[in-house]
């Protein structure tokens, strides 16, 4: 076979490459969608709404998506083995905040396909872990034990299931009771209670098999979860504040600064296409208005972490049309495009600065229909 001309070759490449980008991207966002871009055909009574209104009325009752949640664990190879390796170790094992909100809005979003939901892409709901988690999120794990199992079980899942979040892996496995350097106690921790948060970000559920609730939120842990539960079934999220935020360490040393907790709570909106109430969304603004960048984001994690939690929240959006009005009506499109600079590809800024192509209703032209000039393809 000929050898190409190099200045052949470099095109080649470059046009593979580019053709590559632009395919994972448009099957990443088809994917991370549950409803393949439907949604922006609907008419949103404003940017705050999740689509249409009726998206928030789910025929889904409470405790048929805790039974789903319970049982379709069992279909999900990597929670099986979770839970088989917990019961090796003699711990309890849940998962933890964003990974459990987003099993638990896909196994609603399951009920909602098969009580007739035809936006819901059945290709979409085999229970694969890659169907169910992004690739950009952490699976967190909580097992009720010592930090030296904690540390175990997530040597064990990182052995067997290779996933990775950047350089380190998914799995992130911390103790319920017990402080392991910077993985906090979480139950124990008074600081963990101090802090602003939201409603899909303090709930557990458990992966093994117990008689006690499956479902808690860490604020309340000896009881069910009904507000995180009413929250998924309403297509909705709650901001959770604290007048106390700035009194935890963490905080104090300048590295959970007020904005982190609305920059995770608007990531979940947005990448579960919930409504954001207006109640929430003064808390929110409150926050984003007290924002001062040099006074606020001073210590090296802090400026790492505003990077990650900046960039995952318009990435991750369902609809980044509504994602980008929000983040602009809140005045916090304009913060983000000053951290750092635009010009460099794949930063916070450089996100910010986007502008979306903007949705439109279909139909609504006066030229020929396409079988009007007979395409029977197109």
């Amino acid at each position: 076979m000929r050898e190409l001309d190099p200045s052949y070759r470099t095109l080649f490449t470059t046009l593979t490459l580019s053709t590559l980008l632009i395919l994972t991207t448009v099957v990443g966002t088809l994917l991370a969608s549950p409803k393949l871009f439907a949604q922006n055909n609907r008419a949103a009574p404003s940017s705050y709404g999740a689509g249409d209104p009726a998206l928030h009325r789910s025929t889904v009752s409470a405790k048929d998506l805790e039974t789903a949640i319970v049982e379709h664990i069992s279909d999900i190879e990597e929670l099986v083995f979770l839970r088989e390796q917990a019961s090796k170790l003699g711990v309890k094992v849940w998962i933890f905040g964003g990974a459990a909100a987003a099993y638990a809005h896909y196994c609603h979003w399951d009920l909602l396909r098969l009580a007739g939901d035809k936006n819901l892409h059945p290709l979409r709901f085999d229970f694969g872990y890659t169907n169910i988690f992004r690739p950009t999120q952490d699976v967190d794990i909580v097992v009720d034990g010592t930090v030296e199992q904690a540390a175990e079980l997530q040597k064990i899942m990182s052995e067997k299931y290779n996933y990775k979040n950047g350089s380190k892996s998914a799995w992130e496995v911390r103790s319920l009771r017990m402080t392991d350097g910077k993985k906090l106690s979480l139950l124990e921790d008074k600081d963990f209670r101090l802090q602003h948060t939201d409603s899909n970000s303090t709930t557990m559920i458990e992966i093994s098999i117990s008689q006690k609730p499956p479902i808690r939120d860490l604020k309340k842990f000896n009881g069910v979860s009904t507000k995180f539960i009413s929250d998924v079934l309403a297509w909705q999220i709650s901001y959770d504040d604290s007048d106390h935020h700035l009194k935890n360490e963490a905080a104090k040393r300048g590295d959970n600064p007020e904005i982190f907790s609305v920059l995770r709570f608007l990531t979940k909106a947005f990448q579960y296409g919930l409504a954001l109430k207006p109640e929430d969304l003064q808390k929110a603004r409150a926050v984003i208005q007290r924002f001062k960048f040099d006074r606020d984001v001073n210590t090296a994690y802090s400026k790492s972490r505003i990077e990650t939690l900046g960039v995952n929240l318009i990435r991750n959006a369902m609809d980044v049309e509504r994602a980008m009005n929000v983040l602009e009506e809140l005045g916090l499109k304009q913060i983000l495009q000053k951290i750092g600079k635009p010009s460099t590809v794949g930063s916070v800024a450089w996100w910010a600065d986007k502008e979306p192509l903007p949705s439109f209703p279909l139909g609504q032209g006066d030229g020929e229909t396409a079988e009007a000039i007979g395409m029977k393809l197109f």
